[in-house]
């Protein structure tokens, strides 16, 4: 397990970069087998600019509005429904199933 985020030096400073770091942190998992689960539209935005499709929860930070006018592909109300909503992201981005993705 690891954790990926903004460092004290502002080398890592936006979503963006974050990702990428994570993208060369985890080299050997295609980002075909990745979902952003998200709860702001700054995590929307950061997946999108780094080509990972995200869903979102309804119950955190972020406006739901403002998440799915970012590009979120999904929202999910209740814990329960995330692995159904995870498929649903993948299948709709025309992705491998997610039964076959790695978790880290």
């Amino acid at each position: 397990d690891e954790v990926v985020g903004a460092t004290p030096d502002g080398s890592i400073d936006t979503k963006e970069e974050v990702l990428k770091e994570l993208l060369r942190r985890w080299s050997d998992i295609s980002v075909d087998e990745m979902c952003l689960i998200g709860d702001t539209m700054f995590d929307v935005e950061g997946a999108n600019q780094v080509g990972i499709p995200s869903l979102v929860v309804s119950f955190g930070f972020g406006q739901v509005e403002e998440m799915l006018k970012a590009g979120a592909k999904a929202v999910c109300d209740d814990m329960i429904e995330l692995p159904d909503l995870i498929e649903k992201v993948f299948e709709e981005c025309g992705k491998k199933s997610s039964e076959g993705a790695k978790s880290k």
